[in-house]
């Protein structure tokens, strides 16, 4: 069976991780010490207003230990792999954008 993701993607850009910890509400590292921005969202920075909120969100979507799909788009100026991230086939972009994200 083909997911949803790979129709979109080309595979080579398709890989699956497991989540090592969640850095933020956008940022988490995955095995390997690599670390996914997730792409299109912006949530808050530590030390500024919603950054907790924002952090629960995201880990309780992919808790520390998930096994999340992840479609690498870019390589940000930090280093950061930018990527579309599914979790058991929820799209983490979109469901952190209804939150406001």
């Amino acid at each position: 069976m083909t997911s949803s993701i790979s129709k979109k993607y080309p595979t080579s850009n398709i890989y699956r991780k497991k989540v090592a910890a969640i850095v933020d509400g956008d940022t988490f590292i995955i095995t390997g010490n690599k670390y996914v921005r997730i792409a299109n969202i912006n949530t808050p920075e530590k030390g500024e207003s919603g950054y907790f909120k924002a952090k629960r969100i995201l880990s309780s979507l992919i808790p520390v230990g998930s096994l999340v799909t992840i479609k690498q788009v870019a390589i940000d100026t930090y280093g950061r792999i930018v990527a579309y991230v599914k979790y058991y086939g929820r799209d983490i972009t979109d469901i952190m954008q209804k939150y406001g994200y």
